[in-house]
């Protein structure tokens, strides 16, 4: 049967699949997005269950061929406390994974940017600036990262524009385009979006790129931190 393969990594989403099994999507370092069936036994289903939540690093044993494979075994490693809005941050990076990361492609600097933002999650209370950064990170792993050679030597007043179907250019292309200037088009090189400008900016230009790679997918965690921040005390 050969040895299983090993690597650690988080679950972004489970599924009922036949009694007492479960179909999780899972993030490894190594081996990228997978999908395993966990069959969950009664001596070892607590504890096996606890080490399936997400915002848990664990640590996977599995065989298989196809793209579903079978969990062979499971241990926790570290937990990250979210609640409230955090974990619904957590949540939408889970879903951007889930429909942009293709399946079975190792990106590891995807899965440290990952762990990083939940890390961040659990210490801030601006949960936008490692959001944006984890954008960032995913985006230019895709391919999608923006040409930021074109502001070589620019002068800081210098304005830039943005649009998701031409990219970073000197001139505007379209109506929507956003345009941004030479020190903002620099922070968001360094990932330095504390400052609320870089912030605002940087989210509108990662918002209009996501949606056109989403072709229309709806994002569940979007309309549920809309529904949290409207009702909150």
């Amino acid at each position: 049967m050969g040895e299983p393969s090993v690597d650690r990594g988080f679950v972004l989403h489970s599924r009922r699949y036949r009694e007492n099994s479960r179909i999780v999507d899972i993030l490894t370092r190594e081996h990228g997005r997978i999908s395993l069936v966990a069959r969950l036994s009664a001596s070892k289903g607590g504890r096996e269950m606890a080490a399936l939540q997400v915002c848990r690093e664990s640590s996977y044993q599995w065989r298989g061929r196809h793209e579903l494979q079978n969990l062979v075994s499971v241990d926790a490693l570290r937990h990250f406390p979210l609640t409230g809005e955090p974990s619904l941050c957590a949540l939408y990076c889970n879903e951007l994974l889930l429909y942009l990361l293709p399946r079975q492609l190792p990106c590891p600097e995807v899965y440290d940017a990952y762990h990083d933002t939940l890390a961040a999650l659990t210490e801030t209370d601006r949960p936008a600036p490692p959001l944006r950064r984890f954008e960032a990170i995913l985006l230019n792993q895709l391919g999608f990262a923006l040409d930021f050679d074109i502001a070589a030597n620019a002068a800081p007043e210098e304005t830039f524009y943005f649009h998701p179907g031409h990219g970073l250019t000197r001139a505007p292309t379209a109506e929507d385009a956003i345009a941004l200037d030479a020190v903002t088009l620099e922070a968001m090189r360094q990932h330095r979006y504390e400052q609320r400008r870089t912030g605002a900016v940087a989210r509108r230009i990662f918002a209009a790129t996501i949606e056109q790679l989403l072709e229309g997918k709806p994002l569940r965690s979007r309309k549920l931190l809309q529904s949290y921040r409207k009702y909150r005390p």
